[in-house]
């Protein structure tokens, strides 16, 4: 493994998994403001059919994979770590 992707990997991995756990909790007020967004720009019609197809739970989901990237993110960069220094 590179060298130079240990402290990469160790930084946004766990910037990512604090924003997918972020995700998961406020998943009711993200989507709410998502929500809110799409009819100020989409107009009244095109939010309401955008929001049947959306509820908080694919927001929840999403977060969760979110903190799986996140995660796997940290285990290759302590894998690195491990290996760069010789363990």
């Amino acid at each position: 493994m590179d060298a130079s992707t240990i402290i990469p990997n160790l930084v946004v991995g766990s910037f990512t998994v604090v924003l997918g756990i972020l995700a998961m909790v406020f998943r009711r007020r993200l989507h709410a403001t998502t929500a809110a967004f799409e009819h100020a720009i989409f107009g009244r019609r095109a939010a309401e059919r955008l929001l049947r197809l959306q509820k908080p739970y694919w927001v929840g989901l999403a977060g969760f994979g979110t903190v799986v990237i996140g995660a796997l993110m940290l285990f290759y960069g302590v894998v690195g770590l491990s290996q760069h220094s010789g363990g």
